[in-house]
């Protein structure tokens, strides 16, 4: 379990930035579309 060559956190380290660039995307789409519709 704890052999540094198995499966390295390759997956949970993509899963983590796909779902942080995901979530990043839909706020700024969520800020734009509120500072755009406010102006």
């Amino acid at each position: 379990m704890t052999n540094p060559n198995s499966r390295r956190p390759l997956r949970i380290m993509a899963i983590i930035i796909g779902s942080a660039v995901v979530l990043g995307a839909l706020l700024l789409w969520i800020f734009f579309d509120l500072g755009i519709g406010e102006m």
